[in-house]
């Protein structure tokens, strides 16, 4: 899943405070990404992924 923006570390921040804190919603909008960071893969507990304004709209 590498690509622009995957390894930023405001994207890593981003998914490691939203597991921290349980949320529910996380905002990746904007970040540069062409796909999910592998840190992703086992994220559990999502109701809403925000992804726009990146380079790819869809999960692959």
């Amino acid at each position: 899943m590498a690509g622009p923006g995957n390894d930023q570390p405001d994207v890593r921040a981003r998914i490691d405070e939203c597991r921290r804190s349980g949320s529910t919603v996380l905002d990746l909008s904007g970040m540069d990404l062409e796909a999910l960071p592998e840190s992703f893969d086992d994220f559990t507990g999502l109701i809403r992924l925000d992804v726009t304004g990146n380079r790819r709209h869809r999960v692959e």
